[in-house]
């Protein structure tokens, strides 16, 4: 069985993340406009980023390229990785 590997916090913060996305989106060039540049649908860019949302990274990245913004990912300093 697959678990996770980053703590549930992380999940709470992701979905937050997605609502202040489409609030970028909206604010400034229209989510329409995003879901075109992205090759998006408008209606699947609306669910993507709600509060439900959960949107797959290749569906993710289109998105954040027309924002303009990147995805970075960094370990956490001091951190032990954790086996099995």
């Amino acid at each position: 069985m697959l678990r996770p590997i980053y703590p549930l916090r992380l999940r709470t913060r992701w979905k937050l993340s997605f609502r202040a996305l489409r609030d970028v989106a909206e604010a400034q060039k229209g989510v329409g406009r995003i879901a075109a540049l992205a090759g998006v649908n408008r209606e699947n860019l609306y669910r993507m980023l709600s509060q439900k949302g959960n949107p797959r990274l290749d569906s993710l990245l289109p998105v954040l390229k027309a924002l303009d913004f990147s995805l970075v990912v960094e370990t956490n300093e001091g951190a032990s990785p954790k086996r099995g």
